[in-house]
């Protein structure tokens, strides 16, 4: 492995993911989570896209009734799900409950600080749904063997090619460098008829946005507080001089189209894309720096509701984001 701004990227976000900021990424998954699992659940049903018009901005209970079909996840017969660049776990937590008996899922992430919140998580669901499989996260890089070994880090025995029935990535393939090779290895874990579903976020306003847009969208700043109870500081990682962090590598976004075809191009069929959901939320100042274009995130700083977070001393701002999904099957 020789590509020194995939590694510098991985280890910028190795670095900032330290305990305290694992738990604040925990905090901020707690509320558009509900709405990355409802999207994963529901996929292949008429309700899988949940009105891509409405900005939900606060916290409601979109999830499926208990005796609603879900195609992907089968009341009658357990599955396997691979969660990968898995975070906290909060997402896999929520699905728990619609998972049939003997299900197992199992994480894989670069983060230790964020594996360990996983796998408490993982620990309290197994009590909780003592009938399911294993659920388990390992730290493991997919792409690089040389820092596997200098990490100790041995490839899990779980990840073994052809055995998964899903495999997901939420809020992550910004982060990559180079997306389709983990896509094209990724897609050989799959079992035959297996989904692959990224969801990530993709904000198609703020790319388009020209010069002359800043001046006139919504030119009126705002001065709300907005003390949700969701509120949080957006913790992916950063570099400190308020540049772009390597870690961040698709500002703004990978268009869901492009997702797709990353898909195809790995040999998956059925593919689709399209806007899974839309929220509103508070974003701390290098959130908005390294995750939007320019033009845009200068248009959010002098347009949008300011606040300081009172723990970190941060400006935030609230501002909607659009979650994108792009999905697709082994054949």
């Amino acid at each position: 492995m020789s590509d020194t701004n995939y590694q510098k990227g991985r280890d910028d976000n190795v670095k900032e993911f330290d305990e305290r900021k694992a738990k604040q990424y925990d905090e901020m998954i707690k509320f558009s989570g509900v709405l990355l699992a409802n999207s994963l659940l529901r996929y292949n049903t008429p309700n899988h896209v949940i009105d891509p018009a409405k900005i939900y901005k606060t916290k409601q209970n979109v999830l499926p009734e208990s005796d609603e079909t879900l195609p992907l996840f089968p009341k009658d017969k357990p599955i396997r799900i691979l969660d990968f660049a898995c975070g906290t776990g909060f997402v896999a937590e929520i699905l728990a409950p619609f998972l049939s008996k003997d299900s197992e899922l199992y994480g894989i992430d670069i983060s230790e600080n964020q594996l360990n919140l996983f796998n408490n998580r993982c620990n309290e669901i197994k009590l909780k749904y003592p009938l399911l499989g294993k659920f388990q996260g390992r730290p493991f890089d997919i792409l690089d063997n040389q820092f596997n070994t200098d990490k100790n880090y041995s490839k899990p025995e779980w990840l073994i090619e052809d055995s998964f029935d899903i495999i997901y990535c939420s809020y992550s393939y910004h982060h990559f460098p180079e997306p389709d090779k983990f896509t094209n290895i990724l897609s050989k874990y799959l079992k035959k008829n297996g989904h692959f579903i990224i969801l990530d976020f993709y904000d198609k306003e703020y790319e388009e946005l020209s010069g002359d847009d800043i001046d006139q969208k919504d030119s009126h700043s705002h001065s709300h507080s907005h003390d949700d109870s969701h509120s949080h500081i957006h913790s992916h990682s950063h570099s400190d001089d308020g540049g772009h962090s390597l870690a961040v590598s698709h500002s703004g976004g990978i268009p869901p189209a492009e997702l797709a075809a990353m898909l195809e191009s790995s040999g998956l069929v059925n593919a689709a894309h399209g806007i899974a959901f839309r929220f509103e939320d508070w974003f701390n100042e290098k959130a908005v720096m390294h995750h939007l274009p320019p033009r845009a995130a200068a248009m959010i700083k002098t347009t949008r509701p300011k606040r300081v977070n009172a723990s970190s001393g941060a400006n935030e701002y609230l501002f909607p984001r659009a979650v994108v999904y792009a999905a697709a099957q082994r054949p």
